[in-house]
Formats: structure tokens, C-alpha cells, sequence
């Protein structure tokens, strides 16, 4: 691959940075954190989904996300869980289409 090709192609990809996507939630599934990332977090081990999204888009990409599922009223207005049901009134279920974006961390996420 030539200099060129490669700074064509960057230019493309960093182009991306600046669009937006939906995606199709493909499955939802209960798991701890630990199941999900392999080690058990600064906090305990917590219970949780992974949700699990292809993008609408040319390559459809595919990616998952974890998120924690408060058991107390303190701090629930703070979670994602919460946020993401505030946003599509309900909760994350396979079949849902859902707004994605690339993080700070060039990194899919479901926009919140």
C-alpha cells in the first residue's frame, strides 16, 4: 500500500468522526461485570446487560456494551440503564433501533 492510499484512507475514517449512525440491537443479555470484561471491577462484582448493536451503515459494523443495573434508588437517575429508557422509553430490547456515535475514545456507543 502506497503513502498516498494510506493518507486517503485516514481521511476517510476521520471523516466518520464527525457522522452519526443507528443501529439494530441484536441481543441483550444479563451478565456481571465480571463475565462481561473477565476481572471484577473496582466496585464488586455488579449485575448488568451487554448490549449488543449492528450499525445501519456500509460495513455494519457490529460492537457491544455493558451497562449496570442499580438495585437501589440512590444513584439510579445516574445510569446509563436509566438514561437509555429516559431517551427510547423502554429498556434495551432485541429489535430496538437505537442512535449511535463514536466516543471521545473512538469507541460505538448507544447515544444516551
Amino acid at each position: 500500500m502506497t503513502q498516498e492510499s494510506l493518507l486517503e484512507k485516514y481521511k476517510k475514517v476521520s471523516e466518520a468522526v464527525e457522522e452519526s449512525w443507528t443501529g439494530l440491537i441484536t441481543k441483550v443479555v444479563e451478565v456481571t461485570n465480571t463475565d462481561y470484561y473477565g476481572e471484577e471491577g473496582i466496585y464488586g462484582e455488579k449485575q448488568g446487560i451487554a448490549i449488543y448493536v449492528k450499525l445501519n451503515s456500509p460495513n455494519g459494523e457490529e460492537f457491544d456494551i455493558w451497562y449496570n443495573i442499580p438495585t437501589a434508588l440512590q444513584g439510579i437517575v445516574q445510569s446509563n440503564i436509566y438514561k437509555f429508557e429516559e431517551k427510547y422509553g423502554k429498556i434495551p430490547e432485541k429489535g430496538m433501533e437505537v442512535d449511535v456515535v463514536l466516543n471521545e475514545n473512538g469507541f460505538f456507543e448507544i447515544v444516551i
